[in-house]
């Protein structure tokens, strides 16, 4: 008896499944069992693309060269003036910021001087706190002082390469719709200026670099689509990781910042400034060939990129000759992501909140003068009282009485 019970209980069991299946069949959309099985017969695994192959390497490469950036003490950055001249020539004190051109870095020295005052006046200092923001690369602070910090942003290399065209042809719109001369500015390697690198992996990579590569030691012109030992290059964004206390992103502008209050113990409003030599704006220059100084309004283009001049930033050649641009760019991506985990992601959002209101209120109170004026007008004398220094830090004063009412008892 037992066992006919089994055989029925199995039999039973065996019915229902058949049931189920035939009822899916029934009652699924017109072809749709069809389709699927002949999607499961006829569709062969699809062979990732290029970019895909590349955004996957460089999502590996920047986990595995990136760290949590850790809070630091003022007392190993915020350095009294009075000790500006005990420093010892090529090892600099303080708070040190590399100024990368072509990532909002005439914003971000404004932004490192707004600190340096802030803290400094926060905590009875007489002077601002010991600074360097000079137009130097990497290598200048080789042998910085122990008591000192050190930071950048970088950029997109495509973003920032673009951003150099444009800058460099404002004065010449012939030149900028010329795809001959456009090729020109993203091949000139020149340290400060240039669009690429020595073939050392890229313009940002080499100007941040505290050791210095040899030339042609990453990507060479004789062999164009070729990345020359990128173990090598990645090692080398790894030092820069290392040797750096903070690297920001300038597409990610409001979370680098607020992630670099928690690094320096800051308050929001030290790392509020006006967005200076944006692509529209205008920007004082002087006017070539007079030597009394004399200046004039220049308006800065954003460069729209031609069918060919895309097509080069897709190519292999480029990809070789920036490979090292990229590398850093995902691994400060990772390092902020990483610091934002340290920090926690709830106590983060809320700063960012508070961030982001604070820079919405500032935007709506205050009126920054610049240099020029937004219809091109040369106001450099006006702006000297609202500048820090040329255009960086524009609007400052705005922004502190802002706060200092904000703040208790007007403290």
């Amino acid at each position: 008896m037992a066992n006919c019970r089994e055989t029925v209980r199995t039999a039973i069991a065996c019915v229902c499944a058949i049931a189920l299946v035939l009822c899916n069949i029934m009652f699924a959309k017109p072809g749709t069992y069809g389709e699927q099985m002949a999607s499961t017969r006829d569709v062969e695994p699809r062979e990732p693309t290029q970019e895909e192959l590349r955004h996957h390497h460089l999502a590996h490469v920047g986990d595995q060269l990136s760290r949590a950036f850790v809070p630091v003490n003022a007392t190993t950055w915020c350095i009294d003036a009075s000790l500006r001249f005990e420093q010892i020539k090529g090892e600099p004190m303080g708070l040190s910021y590399l100024k990368m051109p072509r990532a909002a870095s005439t914003t971000l020295a404004g932004i490192n001087k707004r600190i340096a005052v802030n803290y400094a006046r926060r905590n009875g200092y007489t002077q601002p706190c010991i600074r360097h923001d000079g137009n130097v690369p990497g290598f200048y602070y080789r042998r910085r002082d122990r008591l000192s910090f050190l930071w950048t942003f970088v950029r997109h290399p495509i973003a920032r390469s673009m951003s150099r065209v444009g800058y460099q042809y404002a004065e010449d719109p012939g030149r900028l719709a010329n795809t001959s001369y456009v090729m020109a500015a993203l091949r000139n390697s020149d340290l400060h200026f240039g669009g690429t690198s020595e073939g050392r992996g890229g313009f940002q990579l080499q100007y941040s670099m505290i050791t210095v590569s040899d030339e042609g030691s990453a990507w060479k012109r004789s062999d164009p689509e070729k990345i020359i030992n990128p173990v090598g290059i990645q090692e080398q964004v790894l030092r820069i990781v290392q040797a750096y206390d903070f690297i920001g992103v300038v597409e990610r502008m409001d979370e680098s910042l607020v992630a670099l209050t928690f690094i320096l113990g800051l308050d929001i409003s030290d790392v509020l400034a006006f967005s200076s030599k944006v692509a529209g704006t205008y920007e004082s220059r002087r006017i070539k060939k007079r030597r009394d100084g004399q200046t004039r309004c220049v308006r800065l283009p954003k460069y729209n990129m031609s069918a060919p001049i895309l097509a080069f930033t897709r190519s292999t050649r480029w990809w070789a000759e920036h490979y090292g641009d990229y590398v850093l760019f995902a691994a400060a991506n990772r390092c902020l992501e990483k610091t934002i985990q340290k920090i926690g992601r709830d106590r983060f959002d809320k700063a960012l909140q508070d961030y982001r209101a604070a820079k919405q209120r500032v935007g709506q109170m205050c009126k920054p003068v610049f240099p020029c004026s937004d219809d091109g007008i040369d106001q450099s004398e006006e702006a000297s009282q609202e500048c820090y220094d040329k255009s960086e830090g524009c609007g400052f004063q705005c922004i502190d009485r802002i706060f200092s009412q904000e703040a208790p008892n007007g403290a």
